[in-house]
């Protein structure tokens, strides 16, 4: 390990580019993770776990029931080249198996770099912006459209619509009529409209060109 720290030592982190691993150590469990600065990385990692808000579920779940000395972060790798982010960090996901509940917190097998379709639109995201995104998605007062969830979360729009039919399908029938609800209440307060029939002049209402 090229450097190791608790997260009461995380402001003495590199600011460097490569690959880390966050190790639970009661368990054994890793999960494997890429940064251009690894420093701000592990920063934005303790933050979301500290406010129990981090996308990974797993990740989350055990710092719920931990210590955070019980978890440690380490620089496996400085790698210059951007473009080789990827695959070495698809070689030590595999080499740690974090992939699998038994031994990491990684949610997929291997990372995909974002590619490009025909009508530029991203087909790809990494496992965590999709675990952001449908966390965004359960959330009731969520009511970005496709496209800028699309953008904000790096993936394409069919991507967005899938996951959202997934939720939809997978709430009880109370809480989607409650949640239609909320939308109708939020759009009612941002597009105000005009009573005309409380308005008693509005009957004697005439245009003058």
């Amino acid at each position: 390990m090229l450097v190791s720290l608790y997260p009461d030592q995380i402001r003495q982190a590199p600011q460097v580019q490569g690959v880390y691993v966050i190790t639970h150590e009661p368990t054994g469990k890793v999960y494997v993770g890429i940064g251009a600065n690894i420093a701000k990385r592990w920063g934005h990692h303790l933050s979301r776990l500290r406010q129990g808000c981090h996308s990974n579920r797993f990740l989350q779940s055990a710092w719920n029931a931990s210590e955070p000395t019980d978890f440690q972060f380490n620089v496996l790798e400085i790698i210059s080249d951007a473009e080789g982010l990827r695959t070495r960090e698809n070689f030590w996901i595999s080499l740690f198996d974090s992939h699998t509940s038994k031994s990491g917190f990684n949610i997929v097998t291997h990372s995909r770099t974002p590619q490009t379709n025909p009508i530029g639109e991203r087909q790809y995201a990494s496992a965590e912006s999709l675990s952001e995104l449908r966390v965004t998605l359960e959330s009731e007062t969520s009511y970005l459209g496709t496209s800028p969830l699309a953008r904000r979360f790096d993936c394409s729009v069919n991507t967005v619509i899938k996951y959202r039919r997934q939720i939809r399908n997978d709430r009880p029938k109370e809480e989607v009529i409650s949640t239609g609800a909320m939308l109708g209440d939020w759009m009612t307060e941002k597009i105000p409209t005009t009573d005309f029939q409380a308005n008693p002049e509005s009957e004697n209402l005439s245009l003058d060109f």
